[in-house]
């Protein structure tokens, strides 16, 4: 007898034949066991004295009742695993979603893919599910697109800020040919289902996932994936039963260390394009990262321990006090003044009020800029800025790392600034550094300069961004020296 194994959005194990097998009672307990988490935020919590028992110990992705034992969909290889372990045969019935046939009529993707790209195409084509890990300015959303272009079932791309929902459709429109108000929409109020829909996760999550529309899709794809580890991401793709199930990003991974779930939705990394590869082969530039020390310090700021009880690790303090150091920022507009004649520049920071400090100094010393904000208050304005940084009128673009740091294609700018501290987050790092490594005509070379609060963070951030890059150097006495030399004679 074989244990039937259903796939719809999710996993489903029969257990009406199975309730007095003893051999299937032990795999059972281990499949629960594969999909039952250690909660890694309770023991971060824990670890840093802050109060941590609002958090659950684990967090488990199976749920069961008298029939069935269901699974994520990212689970396949686990459950094949177990029951093979266990000398168990299964039949496995495919109950994935095709999606609406209008998506047969879906055009062609019209570019060129370069040779690792059409290579993520062709491992998604055989595994159907999984993660395409690519760096920035690969082109990951051309191999989405491409995967539209080629399988023409009816795709759901789910993204989760409003940066990425226009990229993805001004790109619609760019490599497939298709007219904006031919491409579907879920974000906020809007909602209109077409072959190809772009869909904000807040706006799926806050409606909900009905029969017609869960069964309307034959693939979903989400971008920038590390984020469906997130409540509400999850649960905004897990009840999708489409065939093909799709995460894109430049790293699944997650500060948190949430990362499994993501890979519990999609399963592993199908393909990993590697940024090393890439500049080797010219397609993107290799970014200089140029540290610059500061003399801020917080001496408040830490992990609090038996010698020292008053510390806190209160960043949002930090930040604030960060933005507000007159130092620091003549240091970033000594920055941003030292290549502003040659060189268009971003400036990145976490906080408004402090892109509006610089932008304001900015423009009393006569450089042409653009504020960068997120937000509907700011949409004609950031609209206005890239448009101005395209065309070249505008020298420099300054706003926050969560409008800036992905979403938005620049690829004539080669210099940023990163004012305010990054380098324990590698995601945001590397989304920054993709801003800059963009290949365009006449670009020869890019470079980040990065305010270094050395009394704040010691060695670590710096050791960060030397384990992150190839290129990275120090000004000191008016000279740059190699960031591990500088390490090297750290006191």
């Amino acid at each position: 007898m074989k244990v039937q194994v259903a796939v719809d959005n999710r996993i489903r194990i029969d257990l009406r034949e199975w309730r007095d097998d003893p051999g299937m009672s032990g795999v059972l307990e281990l499949l629960k066991q594969d999909f039952t988490h250690v909660n890694p935020q309770r023991e971060m919590l824990r670890r840093i004295g802050k109060p941590h028992w609002g958090e659950p110990k684990t967090i488990e992705t199976w749920h069961q009742d008298d029939e069935q034992l269901s699974l994520p969909r990212g689970g396949m290889d686990r459950v094949r695993r177990r029951l093979e372990e266990a000398g168990l045969a299964r039949r496995v019935v495919d109950d994935r979603e095709r999606g609406d046939p209008a998506g047969e009529d879906l055009p062609d993707h019209r570019l060129q893919l370069y040779p690792y790209q059409e290579k993520a195409v062709q491992a998604a084509l055989r595994q159907e599910c999984g993660i395409i890990r690519a760096p920035t300015g690969s082109g990951k959303t051309c191999v989405g697109f491409a995967l539209v272009g080629r399988i023409k079932v009816a795709t759901l791309i789910i993204v989760y800020n409003t940066g990425l929902f226009d990229q993805w459709v001004k790109r619609a429109q760019k490599e497939l040919g298709m007219r904006a108000e031919d491409i579907g929409c879920i974000r906020g109020s809007k909602f209109k289902l077409r072959p190809l829909t772009i869909a904000m996760q807040q706006s799926i999550n806050a409606r909900g996932v009905d029969e017609k529309l869960a069964s309307y899709f034959g693939m979903v794809i989400v971008d920038e994936v590390q984020r469906a580890a997130a409540r509400t991401m999850f649960d905004a793709v897990d009840p999708f039963a489409a065939r093909y199930r799709f995460g894109i990003s430049a790293d699944q991974r997650r500060k948190d260390k949430k990362e499994f779930l993501t890979q519990d939705l999609f399963g592993g990394v199908i393909e990993d394009i590697k940024r090393s590869d890439l500049i080797k082969s010219g397609h993107v530039l290799d970014v200089q990262v140029r540290v610059v020390p500061t003399d801020f310090s917080a001496p408040w700021y830490g992990m609090a321990s038996e010698d020292e009880p008053d510390l806190e690790l209160d960043t949002v303090r930090l930040t604030a006090e960060i933005a507000d150091d007159v130092g620091r920022n003549e240091l970033v507009l000594a920055a941003v003044m030292n290549e502003v004649e040659d060189e268009q520049v971003l400036v990145f920071s976490h906080r408004r009020e402090h892109c509006l400090v610089i932008d304001r100094r900015l423009v009393m010393m006569g450089v042409r800029t653009g504020f960068l904000i997120g937000g509907e208050d700011y949409r004609q304005e950031f609209v206005k800025s890239v448009a101005g940084v395209e065309q070249g009128s505008i020298r420099v673009g300054v706003g926050t790392y969560q409008a800036v740091g992905q979403a938005i294609d620049l690829p004539g700018v080669s210099v940023g600034v990163a004012a305010t501290p990054i380098a324990a987050n590698r995601q945001v790092f590397n989304q920054v550094r993709g801003r800059l490594c963009r290949v365009a005509a006449g670009k020869k070379s890019a470079r980040l300069y990065y305010l270094y609060d050395r009394h704040v963070f010691g060695r670590k951030h710096l050791e960060n961004l030397v384990q992150w890059n190839a290129d990275v150097v120090v000004q000191e006495g008016g000279v740059w020296v190699p960031a591990r030399e500088y390490l090297k004679n750290w006191r």
